[in-house]
């Protein structure tokens, strides 16, 4: 999980762009990684199970982990980037 940052919440079907890549306009491929537990990005005493997600499009690539926080509200979270 220390690797991972919050990205956002969506609502499911609204427009949500990761790396140039609307995330609800594509299939998700799920990766055979071990799914982590991290807190829902507004309330983080509520903690939720993330498994881990890619799309590919062309040249560009989305790696990201996601629950269903409730009924159609997704929760998010990104790579952290080395710095």
């Amino acid at each position: 999980m220390e690797d991972w940052e919050v990205y956002k919440i969506s609502i499911e079907g609204q427009k949500l762009m990761l790396n140039g890549i609307d995330i609800w306009a594509h299939d998700w491929k799920y990766l055979d990684l071990k799914p982590f537990k991290a807190p829902h990005p507004a309330h983080p005493n509520q903690m939720h199970k993330y498994k881990i997600w890619c799309i590919e499009v062309g040249n560009k690539k989305a790696i990201f982990a996601a629950t269903e926080l409730s009924n159609m509200v997704w929760g998010f979270y990104i790579p952290k980037v080395a710095t």
